[in-house]
Formats: structure tokens, C-alpha cells, sequence
């Protein structure tokens, strides 16, 4: 059996935010409030479906140390919108 993958692989977070033509205006309100309150990468717009994501939708790119205010700030301020935030495990 498998051993359990410890939370200190993880060196870094995505979070993609998901819209549509009747929400992108919510997106892009969330959009400028993070890049206004934290040290993010943000990644382009894609108004389209773009690999594995089934709808519209751009990356946010953060490092471990801005999870703790960040992951709660786009949880209470993402309108409706819909949000996957997954991590990025270190490869070796």
C-alpha cells in the first residue's frame, strides 16, 4: 500500500477562477481585487475552453505563504463564481 504524500511537497497554489459571457464582469472585479491585495501571478484570460478546464476561465498563480489570507478571501468574495485551487507538488 501506498504511503501518504506529505502537505510539505507542496510548493505552490493555483486557484482558476471559471465565468461565463454573464458572470466575466464578476470575474474581472474578483480579478483586480487580488491583484490589488496580494503577490499573485495572474495568468491570461481564456474566453474559451482551454485544456482539461470545461468553460472560460484564468489561473491564479500564488506561493505557499499567501494560502492563508488568500484561499479565504476568494471563498468569500468569489460572487458565485466557481473556483478550483489545487496545489503544485514539487517533482523530485
Amino acid at each position: 500500500m501506498a504511503e501518504p504524500i506529505p502537505a510539505e511537497r507542496i510548493h505552490a497554489w493555483h486557484a482558476h477562477i471559471y465565468y461565463d459571457a454573464l458572470s466575466r464582469d464578476r470575474a474581472a472585479q474578483l480579478r483586480a481585487w487580488v491583484e490589488e491585495r496580494f503577490t499573485v501571478r495572474m495568468g491570461r484570460w481564456h474566453d474559451v475552453p482551454v485544456g482539461p478546464h470545461p468553460t472560460s476561465m484564468y489561473q491564479i498563480a500564488f506561493e505557499t505563504d499567501q494560502f492563508p489570507p488568500l484561499a479565504p478571501f476568494i471563498a468569500m468574495n468569489r460572487m458565485g463564481l466557481t473556483v478550483l485551487l489545487h496545489p503544485r507538488e514539487l517533482t523530485t
